[in-house]
């Protein structure tokens, strides 16, 4: 396919990049490659244990480290710096496209100048309600953060020219944070691999679940599922694998079914998954306001042929056969992996694919942005 249409730019300023938004970007870029589509995918954030990443995204200061349990001082200063290298940059290379979009970053008022004195269209991706997840947070810090937002965060929707959700409800919901706005929205959902990556089927005859994030936050609903292993009685092995909180992981030791790995590589979590029935996405998302959800998790599971559950509704299709919305009870969700114990790995990637492949995405998202960009008067 020739390079013709819009030229477009999706930057991401991630101060704490983790292994699902980097496989997201990394998945955009080699889809638009294959596409022949002009669009560049750029990442800044501080270098961390996920460097190198397969494809050169991350265009941030080489020498800012991502900060791991340092001062608040410290990560304070990381933050500047990662901000003010970001923008420059932006400013430096904004007359090179006629589209940028921005991953939103909340409470920046850098950000709200940007897309309102930037002469190119201007769009902001949202992946939360962002208020409701910011006072999600543990402590003050929550709050505080969830006020700054709740003032700075309309300067840059009311700014931008485009808002664009992973689900139709973000995007709608970002919209009524500005009274009157009539700013035209897209979505743009999660994606996964191009191509069919079942793991291995190393399925025994004890039921074993995977539970997987980066971090396990308040609406991933952990706690919730972990307080209902007293009231069942199965054998099973519950999988935890990220990084929980102190609570959370409390509660894990209490209960001998329940492993907890910690933070793990792609090869070991595929090592993982090949042992397990199931995948288990986020279980309490009404905790972040909303109801429809396209976790990057839920997509993972998929691709590797594990079925999932969740307590959200999804962008798949209603009828698919492989997503079943069900509450944080081991109970059902083991119910539910029973029903598809004899399912092969490569019947859920091969069903999956169609409805999760990035470049697919990338695609139709693409002809719906040069469509809004062409109708501009």
């Amino acid at each position: 396919m020739p390079e013709t249409g819009p030229r477009v730019l999706h930057a991401s300023l991630v101060p704490r990049i983790s292994q699902g938004i980097a496989t997201q970007l990394v998945l955009e870029r080699r889809a638009v490659q294959a596409l022949g589509i002009p669009w560049e995918t750029a990442l800044f954030s501080p270098r961390s244990s996920l460097e190198p990443f397969p494809e050169p995204i991350n265009m941030g200061p080489p020498d800012l480290r991502q900060a791991s349990g340092g001062s608040m001082p410290d990560r304070v200063v990381t933050n500047i710096r990662l901000r003010r290298a970001f923008y420059s940059w932006l400013a430096v290379r904004e007359s090179e496209f006629d589209v940028i979009l921005l991953r939103y970053s909340v409470h920046d008022r850098a950000q709200a100048r940007f897309v309102q004195r930037s002469h190119a269209f201007t769009g902001l991706v949202h992946h939360a309600f962002e208020v409701d997840e910011l006072r999600g947070l543990d402590g003050v810090t929550g709050r505080v953060r969830a006020g700054l937002e709740s003032r700075i965060g309309p300067s840059s929707i009311g700014g931008a020219d485009l808002i664009v959700g992973v689900t139709d409800e973000i995007a709608q919901h970002e919209v009524s944070r500005v009274d009157g706005l009539r700013t035209p929205v897209l979505v743009y959902p999660n994606g996964g691999p191009d191509a069919v990556e079942p793991v291995a089927d190393e399925r025994v005859a004890t039921p074993h679940l995977l539970c997987a994030s980066s971090y396990f936050s308040p609406w991933q609903g952990v706690d919730l599922l972990l307080d209902s292993l007293s009231s069942c009685p199965r054998d099973f092995v519950l999988h935890l694998a990220g990084e929980l909180s102190s609570r959370d992981a409390a509660a894990a030791v209490g209960d001998s079914r329940v492993v907890v790995h910690g933070s793990l590589t792609q090869a070991q979590m595929r090592d993982l998954a090949a042992v397990c029935w199931a995948g288990i996405s986020s279980l309490a998302i009404e905790r972040q306001g909303f109801r429809t959800a396209c976790p990057l998790k839920v997509r993972e599971y998929l691709s590797m042929g594990l079925p999932v559950v969740g307590n959200h509704d999804e962008v798949l299709p209603v009828d698919f056969p492989f997503y079943v919305k069900g509450g944080p009870d081991i109970a059902s969700i083991l119910d539910a992996a029973d029903r598809w114990r004899s399912v092969p790995r490569s019947v859920v990637a091969q069903a999956s694919l169609p409805l999760i492949s990035k470049k697919a995405i990338v695609k139709d998202f693409y002809a719906d942005l040069a469509r809004l960009v062409e109708s501009r008067p």
